[in-house]
């Protein structure tokens, strides 16, 4: 479990692949989506505008992609 960060389960989209919002837990803010990118047929992460990370949430991040498309 990602200590600063969550996953959201947003919707899901067409074909059966979802969207997560990535959420900030201290403040609730939205600083990413986790989507399907059917050109590398993986889930990958869109970050919002002007946001920061550091190497935990960027390995929690990756690690969540990875689950999500296996």
């Amino acid at each position: 479990m990602a200590k600063w960060i969550q996953f959201d389960l947003c919707c899901t989209l067409s074909v059966g692949t979802k969207l997560w919002k990535v959420v900030d837990k201290k403040e609730g803010i939205m600083i990413g989506v986790v989507y399907w990118y059917a050109r590398w047929r993986k889930y990958v992460f869109a970050p919002a505008d002007d946001t920061v990370f550091e190497e935990d949430c960027l390995r929690y991040i990756a690690a969540f992609c990875e689950q999500a498309t296996s």
